[in-house]
């Protein structure tokens, strides 16, 4: 098998707004939405029960990632028939400030087979991680209550209920796509007919413009740049589409279905202007290019070369992505985003689907089991050099949330808490 590293790693994906100081995780993905934890430090051992636990609060379900503004964390979770959105320090997890609002989950069957039901089998959110920028708190619940706090105070500046208003659709399990920011408006897949994605203003929460006829399914936006040209890419249930963030129109398309038309992965744009998407079925390398207005789309490889992922996010490392492919018994894949060839790193012990944070060379795995690894070059393989059991889930309520690093500080959760950790 074949690894490719390197210390410092390149963005994988097109930023519109400058590059975050070290110390902040303000968004799906960390400041630049790679899960590239940069300036951090992970020890390359830990004693037998594992890294330093600093503190751990109690905290309701939903897997929204916890963010991170110099001293102050921010995340959702449910309670009762309700979203609360948080401010905790980060010393010691005490809160700051929240703010909670109805929101009513329709109690369905969780085995429906109708394609309209909404189901909770896997808890009522929130789903989606916030986002902070220029002070505010943008926030986006499992009914599709969407919100602007004061970061500081908490105070609510304005919100919009996407399906009251916009007659949206609310996705099976929830809305779980993560917002972004394209210059001063807020980019959302609100799933409304003829409106599947909106553009709020970020000052007021008026709308800017609203596009696309495909429906969103659970994986988060990203902006790239193709070949000069900036384009925002969504992964729905069915398809791929490229659209212009300054008006949403449309740019180019192709079909990328699953069997239950839960597309959750986010696509990750690699050089070379390729765009690797994955799904159930999955992943597809897709080369772009733009001339005179239109974009070319070319398929380079597809689903037969079993480079796929589900629930995990992925890393990239010079031409390679890093995911963790499979079911109830996984393994890390290896994948050459150009050519589709894949390894799988079978040698691996206790890999379950997994998510992924680059720290320097080495990378952090939480597993949806609860165990959290580090993962380390030996050669040719990937060893693993430290791993304790974090979180004991039971039943569906998996570790899905992304970890969160800043300096030697980790911040995840489960369904029931939140913990900081040392990993010095």
């Amino acid at each position: 098998m074949r690894l490719h590293w390197m210390m410092s790693v390149v963005a994988g994906a097109f930023c519109a707004s400058p590059t975050l100081a070290s110390g902040e995780w303000t968004q799906w993905g960390g400041a630049n939405r790679d899960f590239v934890a940069r300036n951090a430090r992970v020890a390359d051992k830990w004693p037998d029960d594992g890294p330093k636990k600093l503190w751990s609060q109690d905290l309701g379900g939903g897997y929204a990632t916890v963010l991170v503004d110099g001293d102050t964390l921010y995340t959702g979770y449910r309670d009762g028939e309700k979203d609360v959105w948080v401010a905790l320090r980060a010393e010691d997890g005490s809160r700051i400030w929240s703010s909670s609002y109805e929101s009513v989950v329709p109690d369905t069957d969780n085995n429906s087979r109708d394609p309209e039901a909404i189901v909770s089998q896997f808890g009522k959110g929130p789903n989606a991680t916030p986002l902070l920028h220029d002070g505010k708190l943008y926030t986006l619940g499992f009914m599709g209550v969407l919100s602007c706090f004061d970061k500081k105070t908490g105070e609510l500046k304005w919100r919009h209920d996407l399906v009251a208003e916009y007659e949206a659709k609310v996705p099976r399990f929830g809305y779980a796509a993560s917002p972004l920011v394209y210059k001063d408006t807020l980019i959302v897949l609100a799933n409304s007919p003829e409106k599947r994605v909106m553009a709020f203003k970020l000052d007021d929460g008026s709308v800017a413009w609203g596009a696309g006829a495909e429906d969103v399914s659970y994986a988060s936006p990203l902006l790239i740049d193709v070949d000069g040209q900036e384009q925002l890419v969504y992964a729905g249930g069915s398809q791929v589409v490229g659209m212009s963030p300054k008006d949403g129109a449309e740019l180019w398309k192709f079909e990328h279905v699953n069997q239950f038309r839960t597309n959750i992965f986010t696509p990750v744009w690699c050089p070379g202007n390729i765009l690797f998407v994955s799904g159930g079925a999955g992943g597809r390398g897709v080369k772009l290019s733009a001339k005179d207005g239109k974009t070319n789309v070319e398929e380079l490889w597809g689903p037969e070369q079993k480079a796929g992922a589900g629930l995990s996010n992925a890393l990239r490392i010079d031409d390679h992505l890093y995911v963790t492919g499979g079911g109830t018994k996984s393994y890390m894949l290896d994948i050459n985003f150009t050519t589709g060839e894949v390894d799988k790193l079978t040698d691996l012990q206790n890999i379950t689907q997994s998510q992924l944070v680059l720290v320097g060379d080495k990378i952090v795995v939480m597993g949806e089991d609860g165990m959290l690894m580090v993962l380390k070059r030996d050669g040719d393989k990937l060893e693993t050099v430290a791993a304790t059991q974090l979180f004991e889930p039971s039943g569906r309520n998996k570790c899905w949330t992304t970890p969160t690093i800043v300096g030697s500080r980790l911040y995840v959760r489960d369904f029931n808490k939140i913990v900081a950790l040392d990993l010095q």
